[in-house]
């Protein structure tokens, strides 16, 4: 894997509070490859833009928990969902702060779902017409 996407992944798992052992390293290797096929099939380009860079690590990283979690590796309590707001409203100032407990397994999807997808929405800059 490409130093400057690993160090973003390690940054990003890191900040999860996913804590990267040499037995992941493997699949990040895969990950990575798959990532970048997947790119360059969608965008019908041979070199992925320096631009992508974090994009391409949030996918990788979303993958990666995916993973993770599909094969019961992941241990959705240890990631960190700091500032854990479920509501705000504004009228008479009411902030109720969500249940760490109860809703970990949400908010842990839902972030893998932002992670993986977030790249879509960036791709579409940088799609070319290929002509057969």
């Amino acid at each position: 894997m490409q130093s400057d996407v690993f160090n973003q992944v390690k940054i990003k798992l890191d900040s999860l509070g996913y804590k990267l052992k040499q037995e992941d390293l493997p699949l990040l290797e895969n990950l990575n490859g798959c990532c970048d096929e997947y790119i360059k099939s969608f965008c019908s380009i041979e070199k992925i833009p320096d631009e992508l860079l974090y994009a391409r690590a949030d996918m990788i990283c979303g993958e990666f928990l995916l993973n993770k979690k599909t094969c019961g590796q992941l241990d959705i309590e240890s990631l960190c969902f700091d500032d854990n707001v479920k509501s705000i409203q504004e009228g008479d100032v009411s902030v109720v702060f969500g249940d760490n407990a109860s809703d970990a397994q949400k908010r842990a999807e839902a972030l893998i779902e932002h992670l993986i997808y977030r790249l879509g929405k960036e791709l579409l800059n940088y799609r070319c017409v290929k002509w057969n």
